[in-house]
């Protein structure tokens, strides 16, 4: 429509001056008639007009002869003359008028005027399709059909023309009009205007007919200013006029009228200047170049905005050639805010009509393009130049382009196809349409691409796409009519309906919300009629400082046209857990810290496998995002998991769905190897514990050191555990666990008792977590070949037993009982009760009498320095009470009190069964030290029960001793003492006997035995050694001397002594002062006595004997010794003094000197 209208306001200003030159015309042709006289001059001329306007009427008020206003000239005036059409309507009205008429012609009775003025008149011309530009004259006929008047062309053509054979005119030179008021009717586009005060002026030369027409015009509200000169040549049909116009607001011609519509949104004001060509036959326009410079103004364009934008400047320099049907545009230069742009160009266009172009052929190039269309272009495009070069039918409403190119700085777009609008869906025309995209910059892209064109991948693409560049794209559109309005409206478009594939590089890519974008070299990206794909072979992710690989990302869009569609993510990544961990804790997820952990502190790297689904719509909520993902995590290690727990070296997978998180594969549990599977609950709606942990594994002492449980001193081996924590987050509450313990070494120390690794044993029970620390295990059961028990125990944030209550126990096959202990958290002591039917005393008989249980497992844990070791009391009765070689006691009542490892109290009451009763005692005396005491009269039963010696019946056995160096390395010194004993079967003194030749009396042992009626064993017992200081034992047939040492660790020994026989009567002489010290030697030593060794293990050791010692005097004796070969103990285990050292090999001397022998009166044995 522009175009248009264009080329009719150009015609229009043609038609304002040949309407000008036709009233005056018009005047001189009415009084062209011929001669006439003053006095008949008015009828006359009446006469002569009506005659030539057929259907008009020509009224003259008055016809007088008079001066001209300057009283130089006398001029003919004419007042009042009026132009009537047939209807009587008024179409020209001249109050005032003047002639000056040429006197020779007016002679010759010719009207020849060479001045004409015409003052005040008023007119109306119509232009009509068929007839031109004319003076309206109508009748109304029978028929009330229009016929036409004068046409102006031949009037005009006879002005200009001088030598025209009887042109009124040809002596013409000079005519003036003012004050004129002309209306302009264009039926040709049903305009009306007005000239409201023209003025005309020609002047005739030699060159022809110099011109100027000065008036405002009137079209509706708009009133502009226009001037037209110029030359009208002799014979010329035509006429070169300059044009110069100010006050033209096209909006206010376009509110005038519906043909001038397309200029109502340009409310600015116009001036410029130009150049009209316009046939005098019939005011056609044959060519214009205007040049038009604007006013700050604004642009009304609902569609593009709802606010008016304002113009700062426009300037317009266009060339029209009607003739040749060219619109060349030498500039157009616009700038209203941010919409700017310099345009050149030219259009050949085709028309069936004046004013009707059918078609155009344009090309037309823009430069600094910059454009602003909310509703269609988001934010400001700007380009280097857009260059357009198609064609464009007008009558079909369809436009072809071969080339349609848009240039930014970086690259271009370029379009050729065909629109065409279908009457049946005007607001949705078909398009066809390829596209090539080269360089073009996302940011650019956001406002290349319409914001209503695929609106879901548009949405997407740029809330999730920034930065980079397109580097290459293919673009296919095939939209039939109604598909764009199917579009709009949410409808779904064939898949080929459009096909768009592209590639971009060096993009920053979102695709969750808040989550920490990806960084991505290259992606590529396919759209069609209903999906969209964007594909990222790699990227990195930013996250915490840590740089995430991304080896694998796709988005999909299956269904565009759903408003709020589904949208699936695909992506795989790669890098550190702690930046793995990061990403799962970002917002919206929350996975992470939500459990309390730290991910910040996580070490370890890891793979991730993804999946989102989401609707494709602002605003939605987490629940709403359906998502998967699955990981690997190597070498994983995350500090303080649950309290004071951590993880180190795990080998994980990872799974996360909208119902949970699992985390599960081998681990180290501060350092305890273990096989975890930890579940999250996510979902709030799910059933069941928010938290789920089971570990599986075989713990070592050190890794259950590791995890708070410190029973070195009950367990030692690998424990199997399964275990099932639940809780919510980091408050684990506990849960079920079960124990293999067959390859588990399980002691009791005090008691001496010890399941064997390999003995099948299970186990279970209830872990409860306890606030601040520490756990219970309840309902505990154990059960085995080797031990049974049922209970609950009570553990200490530092791995200390609390408390514990054990319903019921069985050790091994004797030892049965219920269990309670309790420890004092001020103090550390621990206070233990039992109570049972039996008890297998052996191992408790081994701590105290045999150096240590032998064959006890022990820990090789080494505790801290400064980890002292806890008091312990221990309350038990036992009814029965089962010692080695059979030997049983009743009524077992027993109390310890330990402290710093030390027994300070030690109360011991049993009785033999059907037999005598047992003491024994440690306790600390007024001075502080710590004494030992116990007896039994059935000395064989004792010596059987602790496993010491099994061939001694009957007699009496005491133990009286005390403790020294308690500080440092504790030696406890005593004697034991003994009567009435007999030895009956002993296979290491008959060995002893025999080697030494003394056959008689180990024959006796056979028998009734050998009897001792006394027996004083001094000893020294260290924590490896007992060591034994001139023992004796003396009988009627026999008597012993006894020293050496005995490892109780290896249970090696290295003893040696004499051996008396007939003991009464070889000793006698032992009690004559001096000759008793120089023949008997030593107590219990007779005149004649072999000394022997013993040495190597307990079960099979070495004797010798030397019985030429028997020759030699007492004093002379020990020459004849065997001395120690066993290792000296080290300092930490030796006590403070050292037995002496018997010579190496008999006949070596003693080392002891021997001022360290018994003197004369020391331990001698009285006299039988």
């Amino acid at each position: 429509m522009i175009r248009r209208t264009t080329k009719y306001t150009l015609e229009a200003l043609g038609v304002v001056l040949a309407a000008g030159m036709l009233l005056i015309g018009v005047t001189v042709w009415q009084l062209s008639t011929g001669p006439i006289s003053l006095n008949f001059l008015t009828e006359t001329l009446e006469t002569l007009a009506n005659e030539r306007l057929e259907t008009g009427q020509l009224d003259i008020g008055e016809t007088i002869l008079d001066w001209s206003d300057d009283r130089t000239e006398l001029l003919i005036y004419l007042r009042n003359v009026v132009v009537k059409d047939g209807s009587g309507e008024e179409l020209v009205s001249v109050p005032r008028a003047f002639v000056d008429l040429r006197l020779r012609s007016l002679l010759l009775g010719e009207f020849a005027p060479q001045k004409i003025g015409l003052f005040g008149v008023s007119a109306k011309v119509v232009r009509r399709p068929d007839t031109g530009v004319e003076i309206a004259l109508v009748s109304q006929g029978e028929d009330g059909d229009e016929r036409t008047g004068p046409e102006l062309g031949p009037l005009l053509a006879g002005l200009a023309d001088e030598a025209a054979p009887g042109s009124p005119f040809r002596y013409l030179q000079r005519m003036v009009v003012r004050r004129a008021e002309v209306t302009f009717v264009d039926q040709v586009n049903n305009v009306t205007w007005q000239a409201p005060s023209a003025t005309f002026a020609a002047l005739r030369d030699a060159e022809g007919v110099s011109a100027n027409f000065d008036s405002d015009i009137v079209i509706g509200d708009l009133r502009a200013h226009m001037t037209l000169t110029g030359l009208v040549e002799p014979k010329a049909d035509h006429a070169n006029l300059d044009l110069a116009i100010s006050g033209f607001n096209p909006a206010v011609l376009g509110r005038s009228s519906p043909m001038f519509s397309d200029f109502a949104p340009f409310d600015l004001v116009f001036e410029g200047t130009g150049l009209v060509d316009i046939s005098l036959k019939d005011g056609a326009l044959l060519s214009a170049r205007v040049e038009l410079t604007s006013e700050p103004g604004e642009m009304n364009v609902p569609e593009l905005s709802p606010e008016p934008i304002a113009i700062e400047q426009a300037r317009l320099d266009v060339a029209l050639d009607p003739i040749a049907e060219t619109l060349i545009i030498y500039e157009l230069d616009y700038k209203a805010g941010a919409n700017r742009a310099q345009v050149t160009g030219r259009a050949d266009f085709k028309r069936d009509g004046p004013f009707s172009v059918t078609s155009a052929k344009v090309d037309l190039t823009a430069r600094n393009l910059s454009a602003a269309v909310p509703e269609v272009i988001d934010g400001e495009l700007n380009l280097a130049s857009v260059h357009v070069a198609g064609d464009l039918f007008f009558t079909e409403r369809r436009a072809k382009f071969s080339d349609l190119t848009l240039r930014t700085e970086t690259g271009f777009v370029s379009f050729e196809g065909e629109v065409e609008d279908a009457p049946e869906t005007p607001d949705s025309p078909a398009v066809h349409a390829t596209a090539k995209v080269e360089n073009i910059t996302v940011a650019d892209l956001r406002h290349l691409w319409p914001i209503g064109l695929a609106k879901g991948a548009r949405k997407w693409f740029f809330e999730n796409v920034e930065g980079g560049t397109v580097t290459s794209g293919d673009f296919t559109a095939a939209l039939e009519p109604g598909m764009i309005a199917i579009a709009d409206n949410h409808g779904e478009l064939p898949l080929d309906a459009l096909d768009f594939r592209f590639t971009l590089e060096d993009i920053s890519l979102s695709y969750l919300g808040p989550m920490p974008r990806m960084a991505v070299p290259e992606a590529r990206g396919h759209l069609t009629g209903d999906t969209f794909e964007a594909l990222v072979p790699q990227g990195a992710i930013e996250v915490a400082g840590e740089t995430l690989n991304v080896t694998e990302g796709r988005f999909f869009a299956p269904a565009l046209h759903v408003k709020g569609g589904p949208g699936e993510i695909y992506f795989a990544v790669d890098g550190t857990l702690k930046g793995l961990l990061n990403y799962f804790d970002h917002e919206p997820l929350g996975f992470i810290s939500g459990f309390g952990l730290d991910p910040d502190s996580a070490g370890g790297t890891g793979s991730l496998k993804g999946e989102i689904k989401l609707p494709l719509r602002d605003g939605i909520m987490l629940e709403e995002v359906n998502y998967k993902g699955t990981a690997k995590a190597q070498n994983a290690s995350l500090p303080g998991i649950i309290e004071n727990i951590s993880i180190s070296e795990g080998m994980l997978d990872i799974a996360v769905n909208p119902e949970a998180l699992t985390i599960e594969g081998p681990v180290k549990l501060n350092g305890a190897r273990v096989r975890a599977a930890w579940r999250e609950r996510i979902s709030k709606s799910a059933a069941g514990p928010a938290t789920r942990i089971r570990l599986q594994g075989a713990l070592e002492g050190a890794d259950r050191r590791a995890l708070g449980i410190s029973l070195d001193e009950y367990v030692i081996g690998p424990t199997g555990v399964d275990a099932v924590f639940t809780g919510d987050g980091q408050d684990i509450q506990g849960g079920p666990v079960k124990l293999d313990l067959t390859d588990t070494i399980i002691k009791i120390g005090s008691i001496g008792w010890w399941k064997p690794a390999g003995s099948p044993a299970n186990g279970s029970f209830d872990l409860a977590f306890k606030k601040g620390g520490g756990f219970a295990l309840n309902d505990i059961a154990l059960g085995g070949a080797e031990l049974e028990a049922a209970g609950k125990v009570d553990i200490t944030a530092d791995g200390k037993v609390a408390s514990a209550d054990i319903s019921t126990f069985r050790l091994g096959e004797r030892t049965r009982g219920t269990l309670s202990a309790k420890r004092d958290a001020q103090s550390g002591k621990t206070s233990m009760m039992i109570r049972g039917p039996s008890l297998d005393a052996r191992g408790v008989l081994d701590e105290l009498f045999g150096g240590g249980v032998k064959g006890m497992p022990e820990s090789d844990y080494e505790p801290e320095e400064d980890e002292p070791a806890e008091p312990l009391e221990i309350d038990a009765a036992f009814q029965k009470a089962h010692a080695y070689h059979g030997e049983e006691v009743e009524n077992v009542v027993f109390f310890l009190r330990q402290e710093e490892e030390r027994v300070e109290e030690l109360q011991l009451t049993a009785t033999w069964k059907d037999g005598p009763p047992i003491l024994a005692m440690i306790a600390r005396d007024e001075a502080g030290v710590r004494r030992l005491t116990a007896s039994t009269e059935n000395a064989g039963r004792a010596f059987k029960a602790i496993d010491f010696y099994e061939s001694i019946e009957g007699g009496k056995v005491s133990v009286n001793g005390h403790f020294e160096n308690e500080e440092t390395n504790p030696v406890l010194k005593g004697t034991l003492t003994g009567a009435d004993l007999r030895v009956i079967d002993a296979p290491l003194l008959a060995k002893l006997l025999t080697v030494g030749s003394f056959t008689g009396i180990a024959d006796t042992m056979g028998g009734e035995g050998i009897r001792f009626e006394q027996m004083k064993v001094p000893f020294r017992s260290t924590e490896t050694r007992l060591y034994i200081d001139e023992a004796h034992m003396v009988g009627p047939a026999i008597g012993l001397t006894l020293r050496g040492e005995i490892d109780q660790r290896s249970d090696v020994m290295e003893l040696a002594g004499t051996i008396v026989p007939a003991y009464t009567i070889n000793s006698i002489l032992g009690n004559v002062p001096i000759l008793g010290d120089l023949f008997v030697g030593r107590e219990g030593e007779g005149i004649f006595a072999a000394t022997y060794a013993i040495k190597g293990k307990a079960e099979d050791p070495q004797i010798i004997v030397n019985p030429l010692a028997a020759l030699a005097p007492g004093f002379l004796r020990r020459v004849f010794e065997f001395g120690s070969t066993l290792p000296e103990e080290t300092d930490a285990e030796a006590p403070e003094a050292a037995p002496e050292k018997a010579p190496e090999k008999a006949g070596e001397p003693a080392e002891a000197p021997l001022e360290e022998m018994p003197g004369p009166d020391e331990g001698r044995a009285p006299a039988p």
